[in-house]
Formats: structure tokens, C-alpha cells, sequence
């Protein structure tokens, strides 16, 4: 039902001495995990395509802020992150660190995607760290959807936010 995974990628060094990182097994678990529900990750690189970002409860993405998993798979886009959002409607906790959203790279696909709105009646604990661009901020929040959320934390170095209300979605 759960699954953690931790990398400390700074301990692991390939042959030449330069840093290494987990590779995971491609799909992870032979693609099939009806039962799992609570999926936390640091440093474990993880294709944001994989079918375990199905029917979770707790969704945990973090990587250090140098991880070679970043490099390899990257952040994940709004649009891929509002799928995995509606193939979770049970989802609790959500924290992504270093880890997205960002904008998508096919502007047309992205804008029929955003349109329709993620509802999320479980959401409680909401928490994302490294925000890089205000404008994916705004979109991810005002697609989603719910009514029970705690917790809230969010985390930016970009600066200045044109106003106060920027990081309060409309949606909640």
C-alpha cells in the first residue's frame, strides 16, 4: 500500500568518481499497482509518464536541489500534473520540492487541457517548493479544486508578486 524510496545521491559515485543516481526499474513494479496509495520519493528518478501515479492518497516528490534525477527525467509540466491529479480523486497530501509544476511545452495542447478543472474533495495538505514561474502558479491553482484544504504552503524565490492575492487561488 506504501512505498519510500530515499537516495542520498551525494553518497553514490559511478566509476570516474563524478555523482550517480538511482535508475529505477522501467515500469516500476511491472506497471501494475492497484493497491498502492502513498507514493514518497527523494532523489528517485521516476518517469513522470509511470502508471504508479494512479489512485493515490499521498503524493510526495522531492529532490535535492542539485539531484541528477532532475537532470534526467526533469519537472513535471502542469498539463501531466493535473492528469495525475484526476487519475487521483482520493488524493490527501501533495508536496512536491524541487520538483515542478512548470509550463508545458506545446502551448495549444496546454490551454484545451487547463480548461477543464480538477476536483479534488480530499485535499487536505498542500505544500510546493521551488515555484519558478507565478503564471504556472496561477493556472495549477485555479484548475483544481477543493474544499477541505489544511494545509497550505508554498514556496517562491520569484519576486515581486504583482499582488498579495497572487498566492491564493481562486478555486478554494
Amino acid at each position: 500500500e506504501s512505498l519510500a524510496l530515499r537516495v542520498d545521491y551525494v553518497g553514490i559515485r559511478d566509476f570516474d568518481g563524478g555523482s550517480s543516481y538511482f535508475e529505477t526499474p522501467r515500469p516500476l513494479f511491472g506497471g501494475c499497482t492497484p493497491a498502492l496509495r502513498k507514493l514518497s520519493l527523494d532523489s528517485v528518478e521516476i518517469p513522470w509518464n509511470s502508471a504508479v501515479f494512479k489512485n493515490l492518497t499521498l503524493l510526495r516528490i522531492c529532490h535535492f536541489e542539485d539531484s541528477p534525477a532532475i537532470r534526467v527525467v526533469g519537472k513535471i509540466t502542469i498539463d501531466r500534473l493535473l492528469e495525475i491529479l484526476s487519475d487521483c480523486p482520493s488524493l490527501v497530501s501533495l508536496k512536491l520540492e524541487n520538483a515542478g509544476p512548470i509550463r508545458s511545452i506545446a502551448i495549444g495542447e496546454s490551454s484545451a487541457k487547463l480548461s477543464s478543472r480538477v476536483d479534488l474533495p480530499f485535499l487536505r495538505n498542500l505544500y510546493l517548493d521551488d515555484i519558478e514561474d507565478m503564471s504556472v502558479f496561477s493556472s495549477f491553482f485555479n484548475s483544481i479544486h477543493t474544499r477541505v484544504l489544511r494545509d497550505y504552503v508554498v514556496k517562491t524565490d520569484v519576486l515581486p508578486l504583482r499582488t498579495v492575492n497572487d498566492p491564493f487561488p481562486q478555486t478554494m
